[in-house]
């Protein structure tokens, strides 16, 4: 066992001698300001929602729940989240988008490898934990103008507090 599946009985204690039969890891897609987007194209009625950096899962809800309304043309909180209608700048030409990719994806997992081995944070991500950072900030700036949750978590416990319509 390696990875998550390996670290997991350390994050949940109580759960240590349940057996893990199955689990799931691939690509991260991650848009170059670590922001999501949620738009919809009211002229072709095609609408989109995705750059979730790896909190799919738990921001599916939000997103779908604010698509409907955005379909619907309702004008409500989740409308009005600083995801809805934003866009990304596009990533550098090839070949420095590989190799830049590259590398972060080899020095997060050079880190991983870092903290399992000595249970210690890795000082080495440092440097790259100041992209989503910079990211979070920029969003936060938009979002306490306009009063919405900016952050993932953010975002997680927004989709949790409310109610899906009926």
């Amino acid at each position: 066992m390696s990875g998550w599946c390996a670290r997991s009985p350390r994050a949940f204690p109580a759960a240590a001698d349940a057996p893990l039969t199955h689990h799931w890891g691939g690509p991260l897609a991650v848009p170059r300001d670590w922001s999501m987007a949620i738009a919809f194209d009211r002229a072709s009625g095609i609408g989109f929602a995705g750059g979730y950096t790896g909190h799919g899962v738990a921001v599916a809800n939000v997103s779908g729940r604010t698509l409907a309304d955005l379909v619907l043309g309702r004008d409500s909180d989740l409308t009005r989240m600083p995801w809805v209608g934003h866009r990304s700048r596009g990533w550098e030409p090839e070949p420095i988008r590989f190799l830049a990719s590259t590398a972060i994806v080899r020095m997060l997992g050079a880190a991983d490898r870092h903290e399992d081995a000595t249970g210690r944070p890795a000082r080495r991500v440092a440097p790259a934990a100041t992209v989503p950072a910079a990211a979070l900030r920029a969003n936060r700036t938009r979002a306490v103008r306009r009063s919405a949750p900016v952050t993932v978590a953010e975002a997680e416990v927004y989709a949790t507090t409310q109610r899906a319509p009926a």
